[in-house]
């Protein structure tokens, strides 16, 4: 479900839906969007760091005032979150202008100001009282963020000055976060022309700036030209992004992620800086999870419900999870509570067939659910896991073989009714430390380990920190999809 964004006014508390008197005291950051997108869709995009500096920081998103097309590679993730919005005039090219400053006229500035006034005004009206005292940008709006400082730097004390102009200058920001910004900044003053104009231009901005940028963006040089053409190298800052940490900031889900491989993939993902929601049989069992998860990374961005997979409104079940916990980036599932146990062909029942059609049902659904929920982009995935017990069965495993050997066939085919999303599969071997295994007697199990796991060529079983690189690999790479991964310990060669 995508909120309404006609309003010009965001704050991230009221977004949230959480009390807002919890940060009306903190100190407020502006927040601008870039160009084509909107405050909802920089609010999502800044939920790592929202998630991090929200007891700092009241951070207030505000929506531009010229209504525009999407822009790149905005529709293929929020396409239904429209209107998009620019700071600037449809038509107007950003960094195309080979001057140092690209020059507004008065009403356009006036624009722009009363939308930020604006903004200020409401969110002074829903009782916040902390000073405003940076900004955050990215894109177009890094380099609105840029031109607000220089103009509050060059001001005259004694001009006349349009009463929304004041409220934004006002403010006093005392610094700024540029997340991937070019130049060329825009000049938002028309008091001043001639020599005074020229020398206003040629002094670099001195308030402290930490400058983002990625080294895959494409327009990288056009970053770095704003970072050291603009400002004061003594007072700003660099973080250069090598692009590897690509689940920094995804919001993964892991569906069984309360043991076993399942928590393995959510410890995983945390490593790499993502937002992680795992999901258990029930919310004890997800809430015991998430307190053990915390103890080892006490900074870890995680949460838990709980979803019976095996319950008849799972469909419903689903959707209601998804609606606490959109948007989700990658889906990954290592549920197993629905796997039939190991049983004869001779003594088998309709209640074994029933487990095994249920498992293979429970994740129909899950797709059918995740393709509506993933955003329709190659960056997104859904991972489900197999075994290696569909091509190398064993004696008294035939219903399981036949489970396992299902997820193939209906991977490969779902990767092509779910493009441009990712769809694959994981095929662990012998992982004996889960949840599945812990169902087995300890006496069966030292017998895997005697007769089958001694043979491998690694001459150990599968641990869970290994395995669940696997599923880390396939949320990375984004040229994979109706793939299996296997990571079996080689038994396949024995």
């Amino acid at each position: 479900m995508v909120p309404s964004q006609h309003d010009i006014f965001c704050s991230s508390r009221f977004i949230d839906s959480i009390l807002p008197d919890e940060s009306l005291l903190l100190p407020r950051l502006l927040c601008l969007h870039g160009g084509g997108t909107n405050a909802l869709i920089f609010h999502a995009q800044c939920r790592a760091i929202r998630a991090r500096l929200d007891k700092t920081f009241r951070f207030v998103f505000i929506n531009a005032p010229y209504f525009s097309h999407p822009g790149p590679d905005v529709e293929s993730v929020y396409a239904e979150w429209i209107p998009f919005r620019s700071w600037k005039r449809p038509g107007y090219v950003f960094g195309n202008d080979s001057s140092q400053f690209s020059f507004t006229d008065d009403e356009e500035i006036e624009k722009i100001d009363q939308c930020l006034a604006t903004a200020m005004k409401k969110d002074d009206e829903a009782g916040a009282t902390g000073p405003w005292v940076g900004v955050l940008g990215f894109s177009q709006g890094a380099n609105m963020a840029a031109s607000l400082l220089r103009r509050q730097q060059t001001r005259k004390p004694d001009a006349n000055l349009r009463a929304p102009t004041a409220a934004v200058l006002e403010a006093d920001l005392r610094f700024a976060v540029l997340l991937a910004g070019c130049g060329p900044l825009l000049w938002m003053r028309s008091d001043v022309t001639g020599d005074e104009l020229e020398r206003e231009k040629s002094e670099p901005l001195y308030l402290p700036t930490l400058h983002v940028h990625g080294l895959r963006d494409e327009r990288i040089a056009k970053h770095r030209e704003l970072n050291y053409h603009d400002f004061v190298l003594d007072s700003n800052n660099s973080m250069i992004m090598s692009g590897s940490q690509k689940l920094k900031g995804k919001h993964v889900l892991v569906i069984g992620g309360t043991s076993g491989i399942g928590r393995g993939v959510a410890l995983a993902a945390i490593r790499d800086a993502a937002h992680v929601t795992i999901v258990g049989s029930s919310q004890a069992t997800a809430d015991k999870a998430v307190n053990y998860i915390k103890s080892v990374f006490p900074e870890a961005q995680i949460s838990g419900y709980g979803c019976d997979l095996d319950m008849d409104s799972l469909e419903v079940d689903l959707e209601a999870l998804f609606d606490k916990i959109d948007p989700v980036d990658h889906i990954v599932t290592t549920a197993a509570n629905s796997h039939p146990h190991p049983t004869s062909i001779q003594t088998i029942t309709v209640q074994d067939l029933g487990l095994a059609n249920r498992k293979l049902q429970a994740m129909v659904i899950l797709a059918k659910v995740a393709s509506r929920r993933l955003p329709s982009s190659r960056h997104s995935s859904l991972t489900f896991t197999s075994g290696s017990i569909a091509d190398q069965p064993q004696p008294g495993c035939s219903v399981l073989a036949y489970v396992a050997q299902g997820m193939l066939g209906f991977v490969r085919g779902l990767a092509l009714d779910m493009k441009p999303v990712r769809v694959n599969l994981v095929k662990p071997g012998y992982v004996l430390d889960t949840g599945l295994w812990s169902q087995i007697p300890e006496e069966q199990k030292s017998n895997v380990r005697d007769t089958l796991v001694s043979k491998n060529p690694t001459g150990s079983e599968g641990l869970v920190e290994d395995v669940s690189e696997a599923y880390v690999y396939l949320m990375k790479d984004a040229n994979c999809t109706g793939e299996v991964v296997s990571t079996r310990s080689g038994q396949h060669l024995v």
